[in-house]
């Protein structure tokens, strides 16, 4: 297996070189041409980002594409699991085919906003080509296409030395910066740089699809992060939040409901414009998003990567016809390359014990909760080293859990319900109930 990943990484290396579409996307040479978009008002935007869409019918199903991005910190032991239990088997009715794009570095050196830092085995992520080959497999299904491409540091750092150098200097006639994000203080010219990364990625991979070997058209589109844990299923056709509901027009985008500041930049799924918009569609707006902040926003957020969706990504997917729904219910977890998991990514009420078995039993191995930033940045972390790395090798006996999405899984009015005897506040250990 080892000498396989090796040969294959060296294919996707040298078919790299001569195609380089796979590591990038281009940017528009010509002036971006500046208009403004009004924000929907407060009170619709929400109803819009909560809503959806009340029809039980299967869906009409067309080709559908889950694609991955970003850098696959810790993908075999943490993240490879729980993308076949919860993205992967999910998906098998609708036979779609999978593109990734991964950031190839060995290593996550940045430390900043309480991240971990760690070695990385990036070609680790090669390795779910044969996975999913089983998984068609013993479900009768043809293999699907699966496609590979990559950008090491040097690329990213020849591709986007200009850009970087105008975000991060570029002010406006006041002298005001445009758009490094000064009234958020947790951003820094690393930070920018990262989300710079992460639209590469989303680009890169997006490009990736359209350009697949068998010409295919994609009418349904997913865009997955490769370093997160999977806590819950994702139906990349379904729109319910606590009942099965499906997309049968094809007209839904849909985002999670949790880490919200003020909307979550960490994944889409729907129509192939809406998603389009989404995954490639940043760098030729951003001046439309700059001007647009300067009269209508707070300065200070500049190149705020919510924020960004909110005003500009989102009023554009919906000119398309599409709406923007949050869908309750979904929670997938951060992974360190020291192969933590940010245990509260989907909300302090769901840090429970439960669910600290739920994560356990997923990743198969044992972790200790660590609660170090609990009071200063409202995060609770799961320290869950590898076998080699630790000194018992056992889960704990505390038998095997299902992640709850809702704390007590109380049903009440199609939302389920968090009373304060079954959840923690994630300020104290002590706290810790269930």
């Amino acid at each position: 297996m080892a000498t396989r990943t090796r040969r294959a990484f060296g294919s996707i290396q040298k078919r790299n070189q001569h195609h380089p579409e796979l590591h990038y996307c281009f940017l528009c040479g010509a002036a971006v041409t500046i208009f403004f978009l009004v924000l929907t008002p407060l009170p619709s935007l929400q109803a819009d980002l909560k809503g959806s869409r009340n029809d039980q019918r299967k869906p009409i199903l067309g080709p559908c594409a889950v694609n991955l991005y970003g850098l696959p910190r810790s993908f075999k032991a943490s993240v490879m699991p729980s993308l076949v239990q919860n993205v992967v088997r999910p998906n098998l009715p609708h036979k779609c085919d999978y593109f990734v794009h991964f950031d190839n570095a060995d290593a996550d050196t940045f430390n900043g906003r309480s991240d971990r830092i760690g070695k990385i085995n990036p070609t680790e992520i090669l390795l779910l080509e044969d996975v999913l080959t089983s998984e068609y497999t013993k479900a009768g299904i043809p293999r699907p296409l699966v496609s590979y491409c990559n950008t090491t540091p040097a690329e990213f750092q020849r591709k986007y030395k200009n850009l970087l150098h105008r975000i991060n200097t570029e002010t406006n006639e006041n002298g005001d910066p445009i758009f490094q994000a000064y009234h958020h203080e947790s951003y820094t010219n690393k930070t920018i740089e990262n989300i710079i990364k992460m639209w590469n990625s989303q680009q890169s991979v997006w490009n990736l699809m359209e350009n697949n070997p068998a010409g295919k058209h994609y009418s349904r589109v997913a865009m997955l992060r490769n370093d997160v844990v999977y806590m819950t299923p994702i139906d990349i056709y379904e729109t319910g939040n606590w009942t099965k509901q499906w997309d049968q027009d094809n007209s839904v985008s849909i985002i999670p409901h949790f880490a919200r500041f003020p909307v979550n930049d960490r994944m889409i799924y729907g129509p192939y414009d809406a998603v389009k918009i989404w995954a490639s569609g940043r760098f030729q707006r951003l001046d439309q998003h700059a001007a647009y902040i300067q009269q209508f926003s707070h300065m200070g957020d500049g190149l705020h990567s919510e924020r960004f969706l909110l005003n500009t990504i989102f009023p554009a997917i919906r000119q398309t016809g599409v709406s923007v729904q949050g869908k309750e219910g979904l929670c997938f977890l951060r992974v360190r390359a020291d192969h933590s998991v940010r245990f509260s990514d989907c909300g302090k009420l769901h840090v429970t014990k439960h669910n600290h078995v739920a994560v356990e039993t997923m990743l198969n191995r044992p972790c200790t909760l660590n609660w170090t930033l609990a009071v200063e940045k409202n995060l609770v972390q799961l320290d869950c080293p590898l076998a080699s790395e630790r000194a018992t090798s056992s889960v704990s006996a505390r038998g095997s859990s299902k992640w709850q999405q809702g704390c007590d899984a109380t049903l009440k009015k199609k939302r389920l319900t968090c009373s304060n005897e079954h959840a923690s506040l994630a300020l104290a250990p002590d706290v810790l109930t269930n």
